[in-house]
């Protein structure tokens, strides 16, 4: 019900022609409409130009009352010439200017050669009719532009046929309501076909509008949510430390467990945000300038030293100092999502390395993240490689992880160019990150 109700409503925002009756978004449209359809705009024009002129060869077999065939050759020349320019003018065009008017008076050209012809042999060429309704098929099908000129454009060519030919009277009548009954056809299918393809433009205005003012929602109510947790959070903190007592140890234990589920709660959210980054930001690489991505990569294991220290982890960092084009934000992000996985599924008391260095031979600074956690399988790692729903195993189904966090990973990563390499050993997995370098 509501889809009809919103196609309906749509269709009340085009005229009779099938154009928007807003003029800003009728121009809106033909802009994309000719970038969508620049090359077939050309191609379709040249074509028909082509054939016109090589259908003047035909016109040496016909007698000519007035005129002669080398004089209407010359004018379909010209009628080429002027096609020719017309691709060659518009080819390089972001926008389409006028180029809707031009294709019209190329249709005019061609309803005024065929005029001419028609005046030369005084319209007793038999073959009239059937370039009639070819003619009104191209105007109204293959040929872009607007439906107005396409219908004008046929009506006038219709008439000349009506007014000039010279065929007796019933087979005349005939043809005369072939050809306009043929024009009816043509000129609905035409006024539709446009009436798609607006519709099909406003439709995806709406939901480029809905994506936008749904990021901007998600955005906001992260960041209201944020706040009064940070505020939470701090006050959980400050009654912990200052339970001495211990005979209130089971209230020690509580606030320990608000703080945890807060500080979970946050980096959810931040997920949450970066996100929305990655769906409403079209040019991720924008922010990317040269810094040290050691410190980068530093910063993000700080962020989760608490999780480290929870469960006594050895965390065996190696990171070769090196400035690298990046935007830290992304990167952290990058790193803090990998870690914090290996973190999770890792044993207490296991091991994690992290090496980062200059790979000389691929021209490419690397980071190695090697984890004692459960050994993934091929189907794993071919999931998370392309983006799928990663199943848990027997070890790990008890934990959580490569949620947004993935997404989050592969699309960062693509802003950076950088591979992403997973291998496995018998006591864990190995994650490594691959970035260009160019000096």
């Amino acid at each position: 019900m509501v889809s009809h109700l919103s196609v309906f409503k749509n269709q009340n925002i085009l005229n009779q022609l099938a154009e928007f009756k807003n003029k800003q978004r009728e121009i809106a449209f033909k802009d994309y409409y000719w970038n969508l359809r620049k090359g077939y705009f050309l191609i379709s024009y040249f074509i028909c130009t082509f054939l016109f002129l090589i259908h003047g060869l035909f016109d040496f077999n016909r007698i000519f009352y007035f005129g002669s065939p080398e004089i209407l050759m010359g004018v379909r020349g010209s009628f080429f010439g002027l096609c020719c320019f017309y691709v060659f003018y518009y080819l390089k065009k972001d926008r389409p200017g006028r180029v809707f008017e031009f294709c019209f008076i190329l249709q005019l050209f061609s309803v005024l050669i065929i005029a001419l012809l028609t005046y030369f042999t005084n319209g007793e060429s038999k073959t009239l009719p059937i370039g009639v309704m070819i003619m009104c098929s191209a105007f109204y099908i293959m040929l872009p532009g607007r439906s107005l000129y396409a219908l004008i454009s046929s009506v006038l060519i219709t008439l000349v046929y009506i007014f000039s030919s010279k065929l007796d009277g019933s087979q005349y009548t005939l043809f005369c309501y072939i050809i306009i009954a043929s024009n009816f056809i043509l000129w609905t299918y035409c006024k539709n076909q446009h009436r798609f393809y607006r519709l099909e433009f406003s439709n995806k205005e709406n939901l480029e509008e809905l994506a936008e003012m749904k990021s901007k929602l998600l955005t906001t109510l992260a960041h209201d949510i944020r706040s009064p947790l940070s505020v939470i959070l701090m006050h959980a903190n400050l009654g912990r430390l200052s339970l001495k007592d211990e005979t209130l140890n089971p209230l020690y234990e509580s606030f320990s467990k608000i703080e945890s589920n807060i500080e979970k709660t946050e980096a959810l959210i931040k997920e949450l945000l970066d996100w929305t980054l990655v769906k409403s930001k079209r040019n991720l690489a924008e922010n990317i300038e040269s810094l040290s991505f050691d410190v980068t990569i530093l910063k993000s294991i700080d962020y989760l030293s608490e999780m480290i220290d929870l469960k006594h982890i050895c965390l065996d960092v190696d990171v070769e100092s090196f400035s690298l084009p990046h935007d830290p934000t992304m990167i952290e992000t990058v790193f803090r999502n990998l870690l914090s996985n290996s973190i999770k599924f890792t044993n207490e008391n296991g091991k994690i390395l992290i090496k980062g260095y200059f790979d000389q031979l691929n021209n490419e600074y690397k980071v190695v993240i090697k984890d004692e956690a459960p050994q993934m399988s091929q189907e794993q790692i071919g999931a998370i490689k392309n983006g799928q729903e990663v199943k848990p195993s027997q070890e790990t189904k008890s934990q959580k992880g490569f949620g947004i966090g993935l997404h989050l990973v592969r699309a960062f990563l693509k802003a950076h160019n950088a591979k992403f390499d997973i291998t496995t050993e018998k006591n864990g997995n190995i994650f490594t990150l691959s970035f260009p370098f160019k000096s």
